[in-house]
C-alpha cells in the first residue's frame, strides 16, 4: 500500500523572488504532493505567493551559505522523494501527469538515487544558452547532502539514471546592473570557498565562469588553469570530474577573446585529448580557424561537429552532467556558415551549396550572412552558385529589410545582364531603381549595367544622371564636365580599362565599350540629349 501513496515533494530556499516565484511554482504545482519553501528573509511579496500554492514556510535568517539553506529544505520534506528547485527556474512539465511521473519513480529500483534532467539557461532574448545534466530528483533519506557556499554540489550514493525533463533557468536573463551585482556577490563568497579551503576545485571552476561573465578573460583563465591543476581523479573523487574539463572551452575561449589563438587551439586540442569529440571543443577550433582565417581549421572543427551533433542532441547521456554550451540553433547556423566560407575559399563549391541548401530558410532573416555569402563567392566567381541565391533571396524579398533587398537586386541586375535575359532584367531594375533614393549609392558595376540599359531604352535623362554619378566616383578628376557625347563615350572607354579580369570584369568592359560604341554611332542625337538635359537642370526640373 505505500508503494501505492508515493509522495513526491519539491525543495526550495528563497529570498526576494517575487519576480519570477510565480512562474516556478505553477510549473511544479500539479507533480508534487508539497512544497518545501525555506526563506531567508524576504521583504517582498515572497511570502504571499509561497502561501498561494499551499507551499509550507520555514524561515532561517541568512548565514551566506547555501548549502546549509538547501539542506535544511530537504530535511523539512517528507516525500518518498524530493525534487530540488529555484525560484528562477521552470520545470517544462505542463504536459506530464502526476502520476504518470510517481509510475517512473515507483519502478526506479532502490539502489537508484537520482535522476538527471536536462537544465537549459536561457538569455535575455529567450534563446538557450547553455546545456547541461543536473541532479535534481532525489530518493529521500538516503543521504543526499549540499555542499559549498555558493554554486553548491549535490552528494549522493547510490545510481543515477536520466529522466527525460526539462529545467529552465532564467537567473542570467537579469538587467546588466543586477548580473553584475550577482557576479560580485557570487565571486565573493566563492572566494571564500578557497580561503576555507584552498582545495576546493569546485570554487575555483565557477570563478573561471563568474569571471568569463564579467568579461575578464585573464581571470578566468587563471582560475580554470588552479582548478585543473588540483583536480583529483576519478577513482579519487565520488563524483563525475568530467563536468570540470568544459574548463577546457571556457579557457579556449578566454584566449580568442584575447586574440591568442595559438594558446586557444594548444587547449582545445589539450581537452580533446580527455574527452574525444567534445561537440564544445570541435566548436572552437571552428571558432578559432573563422576569427584567425585559417580555413583548414574551420573546416576540421566544422566538419567534426557536425559529425557529432547528433550524437549530442539524441544520446545526451554522453556529456554526463558537463555543461555544453554550443548545441543551440543560433550557434549551430552560424558553425555552418562558417564552414560554408571555408569551402567557398578552397572552391569547394558544391559542399558550400550543400550546406546553402539546407539552411536557406533560416538565413532569410539573417542579413550579415547573406551580403558576406555573396561577396565571398563573387570573390571566387561563382556567379552561377551567385545566382541560385538571389533567385531564392529575390522571391522572398518581402522578408528583407530595404538594404539587403538593395544588394540582392543589384546581384540579381548582374545576372540577369550575363544571361541577357532583358524580360526579366527591366522588372529587377524597376524593383531596384524603386528603392533607390540617390544615385550615388548605386554600387559602380550596377551603374554601369543600369547605363547601357537606360541608353537601349532612350531614357537620357537617367542615363546621364547616373553616368555622372558614376563618373564622379570612378573618373574623379579625369573627367569634370558632360558637355558632349565623346566625353561621355571616352569616360566609359576608361572605366571599361579598369575592369579586372574576372566574369564580372569582362562583362562590365564589355557593357562600356558597347555604351562608347552607341554614343559614337549617334552623337546628334545624345548632344541633343545632353542640352535638353542641361536645360532642365538648370531650370531646376531635375
Amino acid at each position: 500500500m505505500k508503494k501505492m501513496n508515493l509522495k513526491l515533494s519539491a525543495c526550495m530556499m528563497v529570498k526576494n523572488e517575487e519576480e519570477m516565484l510565480l512562474r516556478c511554482l505553477n510549473s511544479i504545482k500539479h507533480l508534487v504532493d508539497e512544497i518545501i519553501v525555506v526563506d531567508t528573509g524576504s521583504t517582498d511579496s515572497t511570502i504571499a505567493i509561497a502561501e498561494s500554492f499551499g507551499a509550507k514556510i520555514y524561515h532561517h535568517p541568512w548565514e551566506q551559505d547555501f548549502s546549509k539553506h538547501r539542506n535544511q529544505s530537504i530535511n523539512y520534506a517528507t516525500g518518498d522523494w524530493f525534487i530540488i528547485i529555484d525560484a528562477d527556474e521552470e520545470l517544462d512539465a505542463y504536459h506530464l501527469k502526476k502520476e504518470d511521473l510517481k509510475i517512473k519513480l515507483r519502478k526506479a529500483p532502490r539502489e537508484l538515487h537520482c535522476f538527471l534532467i536536462n537544465l537549459l539557461d536561457k538569455d535575455t532574448n529567450g534563446n538557450i544558452s547553455t546545456v547541461a545534466k543536473s541532479a535534481r530528483i532525489f530518493r529521500n533519506r538516503v543521504g543526499v547532502e549540499y555542499r559549498g557556499l555558493v554554486h553548491n554540489t549535490a552528494y549522493y550514493s547510490g545510481k543515477v539514471m536520466e529522466l527525460d525533463l526539462n529545467l529552465f533557468h532564467y537567473g542570467y536573463a537579469l538587467p546588466a546592473p543586477q548580473m553584475q551585482a550577482k557576479y560580485k556577490r557570487t565571486s565573493s563568497m566563492l572566494l571564500k570557498r578557497i580561503e576555507n579551503d584552498p582545495n576546493d576545485y569546485a570554487a575555483y571552476f565557477y570563478l573561471c565562469q563568474v569571471y568569463m561573465q564579467m568579461e575578464e578573460p585573464r581571470q578566468a583563465i587563471k582560475y580554470a588553469q588552479q582548478c585543473l591543476d588540483i583536480l583529483p581523479t576519478e577513482k579519487q573523487s565520488k563524483i563525475d570530474i568530467s563536468f570540470y574539463y568544459s574548463l577546457y572551452h571556457s579557457i579556449a575561449i578566454s584566449y580568442m577573446t584575447l586574440n591568442e589563438y595559438d594558446d586557444a587551439e594548444k587547449t582545445a586540442r589539450k581537452g580533446l585529448e580527455l574527452l574525444p569529440d567534445e561537440i564544445d571543443l570541435y566548436y572552437d577550433l571552428a571558432c578559432i580557424g573563422y576569427f584567425s582565417n585559417n580555413f583548414g581549421l574551420i573546416i576540421e572543427g566544422s566538419e567534426k561537429y557536425l559529425r557529432v551533433l547528433d550524437e549530442f542532441k539524441n544520446k545526451s547521456l554522453r556529456a554526463s552532467t558537463r555543461f555544453v554550451f554550443s548545441i543551440s540553433t543560433g550557434i549551430q547556423l552560424t558553425l555552418e556558415y562558417w564552414l560554408m566560407t571555408a569551402y567557398i575559399a578552397n572552391k569547394r563549391f558544391k559542399d558550400s551549396f550543400e550546406i546553402w541548401d539546407r539552411n536557406k530558410e533560416l538565413m532569410i532573416n539573417k542579413p550579415l550572412f547573406q551580403k558576406e555569402l555573396l561577396l565571398n563567392l563573387e570573390r571566387n566567381d561563382a556567379w552561377d552558385f551567385i545566382q541560385k541565391v538571389v533567385l531564392y533571396l529575390f522571391d522572398n524579398l518581402e522578408s528583407l529589410n530595404i538594404e539587403s533587398r538593395k544588394i540582392i537586386l543589384s546581384y540579381l541586375v548582374f545576372c540577369l545582364r550575363r544571361e541577357e535575359n532583358y524580360e526579366f532584367l527591366e522588372t529587377a531594375i524597376t524593383n531596384y531603381l524603386g528603392l533607390i533614393e540617390d544615385y550615388k549609392e548605386i554600387p559602380e558595376d550596377t551603374a554601369i549595367i543600369l547605363s547601357e540599359f537606360l541608353l537601349k531604352k532612350n531614357l537620357g535623362n537617367f542615363f546621364l544622371d547616373i553616368t555622372l554619378s558614376l563618373f564622379e566616383k570612378q573618373l574623379t578628376n579625369r573627367i569634370k564636365m558632360i558637355d558632349n557625347a565623346e566625353i561621355i563615350a571616352n569616360g566609359y572607354s576608361l572605366i571599361a580599362k579598369q575592369q579586372k579580369k574576372n566574369i564580372k570584369g569582362f562583362l562590365l568592359a564589355s557593357l562600356c565599350f558597347n555604351i562608347s560604341w552607341g554614343l559614337t554611332e549617334d552623337i546628334l542625337y545624345i548632344e541633343e540629349l545632353t542640352d535638353i538635359y542641361n536645360q532642365q537642370k538648370s531650370l531646376g526640373m531635375l
